[in-house]
């Protein structure tokens, strides 16, 4: 495994995601968003495909069980998204590795109490920056879409790192069930402005074939557990995104919510770090 080039794929995940808080500014569902962002994978690898003559591969099973939870956790993410907005959408998005640390705990694998603390420290978190006291603000159909995502999102880190296939061949295969799941949409695909299709053709190559081709760089070289940990960063790329593009910002509290999440995986990431250096 080469480290740095996984942190290259982390980072392209974190600048490839920001761009999602820009499908605000677009009259499109959830599902017509799905379709978007499975196209751009779908038409260009497949192109690849046919020009290099057998390419692509069918897929293996967790292949396939990747794709569905992509899929699911796709659909759900832009759903959450046009509903309460990105920002609130990425909070719960990024606990998403907490499912595997749970599967792992019912394997009766060895989960660190560091890992433990740090993520219920990431909850906490989650919940000042969500403001769950306050319940007159929260969209609870936001926020049953943003479980979805979240936990389709866990389930896709569970198996992104056991699919057999070469890269390219688990991007087309994810293009593909993008692409089906937000076809169901596309009779009513809306007009858009000259500006809003240089904005539907930026978050469909960004969210699409490069965020796909960055995530599977991140899980060939680094650990599933380490990828679902750093790709945290994704929350403060939303906001960032938000903060320039759609003149958003969140409150104090919020903020600190924020704040003591990404310090909380920080921490975490020292110590699977230098867990790592040990081995």
């Amino acid at each position: 495994m080469k480290t740095t080039l996984g942190l290259f794929g982390i980072f392209g995940i974190w600048i490839t995601m920001a761009t999602m808080a820009l499908s605000e500014l677009l009259p499109l569902s959830g599902i017509q968003l799905t379709l978007l962002r499975g196209t751009s994978g779908l038409l260009i690898i497949g192109v690849f495909a046919f020009l290099k003559k057998g390419i692509i591969s069918l897929p293996d099973r967790n292949t396939m069980r990747l794709t569905f939870f992509f899929g699911v956790a796709t659909l759900a993410l832009f759903q959450g998204i046009k509903i309460w907005g990105a920002n609130l959408s990425a909070i719960l998005l990024d606990l998403a590795v907490l499912v595997p640390i749970i599967l792992s705990l019912r394997r009766k694998e060895k989960v660190d109490n560091v890992v433990i603390i740090a993520f219920a420290t990431a909850i906490l978190g989650s919940t000042f920056a969500l403001r769950i006291w306050d319940v007159k603000d929260i969209i609870f159909s936001g926020l049953i879409w943003s479980l979805v995502a979240m936990i389709a999102n866990g389930y896709f880190i569970e198996y992104a790192g056991k699919a057999k296939q070469s890269d390219l061949c688990k991007t087309f295969w994810i293009s593909v069930g993008l692409v089906v799941i937000g076809s169901f949409g596309f009779y009513q695909f809306p007009l858009l402005t000259s500006i809003q299709w240089k904005i539907a053709i930026l978050i469909g190559f960004a969210t699409g074939l490069l965020n796909f081709l960055c995530v599977f760089v991140a899980f060939k070289n680094l650990k599933a557990v380490w990828v679902g940990v750093l790709v945290l960063g994704v929350t403060p790329s939303i906001m960032i995104s938000s903060y320039f593009f759609l003149h958003k910002s969140m409150g104090s509290d919020q903020l600190f919510g924020v704040a003591i999440t990404l310090i909380s995986i920080g921490v975490l990431g020292n110590f699977l770090r230098a867990e790592h250096k040990n081995t």
